[in-house]
């Protein structure tokens, strides 16, 4: 009598184990079904049998793992039977098995004839072993749902990961798409990828009904249609590019070139059929400042070229048609060259203004609109307002630097009015409403006194984040308490009513030298040692951080530094040249409080790692009189360059020597591959360490973080000294 075994597919078997949620209802068992083909002298058998299932750890001998299983009156059709085993969760550990069959044929029903075992026992394919995955405890089922409960990286097709990953896939493809699908049952849903912090959501989704690809973050902000339009702003882009904005610029490009001719929107069209536009801007509604084409460039904000039949730049508004802001040069500039009387390089028509200038230069003798007469009884500028009502203004200067200039031996500027007298509005950032200039001692450029009941003896404002109500250039002196956003009540008292904008702010510009500071705090010499430099404190009184007089410092809270250790300044007897980060360090037993690097294998002298850059640096210095001490002063400074620790202690043969945290390490695997957790101890590698399985005490320099298979290297080593 033979046996010829059938086994299932693999996809069988996932099959058995992935079963249908209905199935699900109910956690699974253990037991596996088994298939074969029963023959007697290679003829089918065709009637019942009994048989025995015992499960071995080996092909021959080896040990019994579970069994024998007995199924006595078993079915056999053509010679095909089918059986349920169930040798329990824990013979499945994932290591290799196999089935030996004893048959007795036909059934005996006194169980008194002898069994006949099968040869060759038949190894066990992948089903069964799904038993173990359910044993090992990482996945389990919860009604419909099958969870993974692994903690670390679950990848398909691959074991690495790529970054800070926690999911991955790897296509095996060469060429083409590789990749995934997120599908959904019905033609019109909306599959999507989602992102959440916590606290924060967003997601990306295809409307299967429009075919529409949306980009959600608190709404739908981004749309690309399947047209290819793409909307910000808006879910229904008309355009290739259509953007929808609440905020002042919907659409903001910069040229960031310094070199080249750059530009930040350029518009093209090769269009002649009636008004053709390279760059077409609109503003619908009827109230406010709109500008249907704003440019902003140290040349040419807007720029229009066109042929004799044409016009450059042409504007068309109910309030202005053309405007232009001049940072350094001209607002608007217009040059021809006819000969024509009627022809302007600048001509300007409007029901409110004819020409508008303004310029935004800081610096420099520039004007919003410039003038200049020859003649003994003409005007450079004039102006007339003949209306009776309203805000009628003969001249109005609007400027960068100057909105009207007057200048005399008597008074350059004189106004009278029933509200102002002399009124000045700044428009841009750097520019003064008013100014006031004198060269004479005990002048005033601009004087004003406050007497009876005013307040305010010099009263500036604006309602422009970009324009200043005061402005001062160079130095400023307030006799008294100054307050910044409050009535002071110190000295310098600053104070702002708002959740998310900076209280304060301070910069230096330019790249800073050498003996520059950015803030300076200076107590006398002989204060008490409770006075502070710095106090920081919640409105309640709670104070969270001190910097005190005498050099303490005190806080509530975490210190975290950009190292990962504590590092002690140690001197380094054959000098700081003949050491290196990452280097063992060991006592030297000839000098006191010396250290060198290690040479010999296992030394009980060890001491630390050369740290690559401290967390915390402790020494016994004070590191400001080294600092007087070793380098040398320049009369013709008023503030030395402060030079740091580490600095300092290399000019004295001292490096900085890690005695608790994690550090770079030199290590060597002349006693074997290093792998995280080995201990290690010094090796004869100078400046090295090695892995140790049997340390004494006090060899001990810490435990491997990483890796090293041969040869010798650097790794990262948690400094742990015993």
């Amino acid at each position: 009598m033979r046996i010829e075994q059938m086994r299932r597919l693999r996809a069988s078997c996932l099959l058995l184990w992935l079963a249908p949620a209905a199935l699900l209802a109910a956690p699974l068992s253990t037991s596996f079904t088994y298939q074969g083909q029963l023959k007697l002298a290679g003829t089918a058998v065709n009637e019942a049998a009994d048989f025995e299932f015992t499960l071995h750890d080996a092909e021959t001998l080896g040990a019994v793992v579970a069994g024998p299983i007995s199924a006595d009156a078993v079915a056999v059709v053509d010679g095909l039977f089918t059986v349920e085993l169930d040798f329990g969760g824990g013979a499945f550990s994932g290591e290799a098995l196999w089935i030996e069959i004893a048959v007795r044929s036909p059934h005996d029903p006194s169980d008194t004839a002898p069994f006949t075992t099968l040869d060759p026992r038949q190894p066990l394919t992948a089903a069964p072993f799904a038993v173990h995955a359910l044993n090992a405890g990482q996945w389990q089922s919860s009604g419909s749902a099958i969870m993974n409960t692994n903690s670390g990286f679950v990848g398909i097709n691959r074991d690495y990961t790529v970054g800070l990953e926690w999911f991955g896939v790897h296509a095996p493809v060469n060429n083409g798409y590789g990749g995934m699908y997120v599908t959904t049952q019905g033609g019109t849903a909306w599959p999507f990828y989602g992102y959440s912090t916590g606290t924060e959501a967003g997601w990306h989704y295809l409307d299967g009904a429009t075919g529409d690809w949306h980009l959600n973050l608190g709404g739908n902000r981004l749309t690309v249609t399947d047209e290819g339009n793409v909307g910000i702003g808006t879910t229904t882009p008309s355009q290739r590019l259509h953007v929808r904005s609440a905020a002042a610029k919907a659409v903001f490009a910069e040229a960031t070139s310094t070199t080249a001719a750059g530009i930040g929107v350029h518009g093209a069209t090769a269009s002649n059929n009636g008004f053709a536009y390279g760059v077409m801007g609109e503003v619908t509604h009827p109230s406010g400042v709109g500008v249907g084409v704003y440019g902003e460039a140290p040349f040419y904000g807007v720029m229009g070229r066109a042929n004799d039949n044409g016009v450059g730049l042409l504007g068309l508004s109910q309030g202005i048609g053309a405007y232009g802001e001049g940072q350094t040069g001209e607002g608007v500039l217009g040059v021809t060259y006819s000969t024509n009387p009627l022809v302007a390089g600048v001509t300007g028509y409007g029901d409110n203004r004819g020409v508008y200038g303004q310029t935004q230069a800081a610096t420099g003798v520039v004007y919003g609109v410039y003038g200049r007469t020859s003649s003994s009884g003409g005007f450079g500028v004039y102006g007339e307002n003949t209306a009776a009502t309203g805000s009628a203004t003969g001249v109005k200067g609007v400027g960068g630097v100057y909105g009207v200039v007057g200048e005399s031996s008597g008074v350059g500027t004189l106004g009278y009015g029933n509200i102002f007298g002399v009124f000045g509005q700044g428009q841009a950032a750097n520019s003064a409403g008013v100014t006031g200039q004198t060269g004479q001692t005990g002048g005033y450029g601009v004087w004003g006194n406050a007497f009876g009941s005013a307040l305010y003896a010099v009263y500036g404002t604006t309602s422009s984040a970009s324009q200043y109500g005061g402005y001062f250039q160079g130095r400023g002196y307030f006799q008294d308490n100054l307050g910044v956003g409050a009535t002071p009540s110190y000295r310098f008292d600053v104070r702002l009513n708002s959740t998310s904008l900076n209280v304060a702010h301070i910069e230096r510009a330019a790249d800073a030298g050498g003996a520059s500071d950015l803030l300076e705090l200076q107590l006398g010499a002989a204060s008490d040692a409770s006075a502070q430099f710095i106090e920081c404190q919640l409105s309640n009184n709670d104070i969270k951080f001190r910097v005190w007089g005498d050099g303490d410092v005190s806080a509530d809270g975490v210190f975290t530094a950009g190292g990962a250790d504590y590092a002690e300044m140690v001197r380094v007897s054959t000098g700081a040249d003949s050491v290196e980060a990452g280097d063992v360090m060991v006592i030297d037993p000839a000098k006191p409080r010396s250290f060198v690097k290690a040479t010999t294998a296992r030394s009980t002298l060890v001491a630390g790692i050369y740290s690559t850059k401290p967390g915390v640096l402790g020494s016994e210095h004070d590191w400001d009189a080294v600092s007087r001490e070793l380098v040398a002063s320049d009369p013709n400074e008023t503030e030395e360059a402060a030079v740091k620790p580490l600095a300092l202690g290399r000019m004295m043969d001292e490096a900085p020597l890690a005695i608790v945290g994690i550090v770079p390490c030199k290590v060597s695997a002349e006693n074997g591959a290093i792998k995280p957790g080995d201990l290690l101890v010094t090796s004869s590698t100078p400046g090295h360490a090695m892995r140790d399985e049997d340390p004494r005490n006090g060899t001990i320099v810490g435990k491997a973080l990483g890796s090293l298979e041969s040869g010798s290297g650097v790794i990262s080593v948690l400094v742990t000294l015993q």
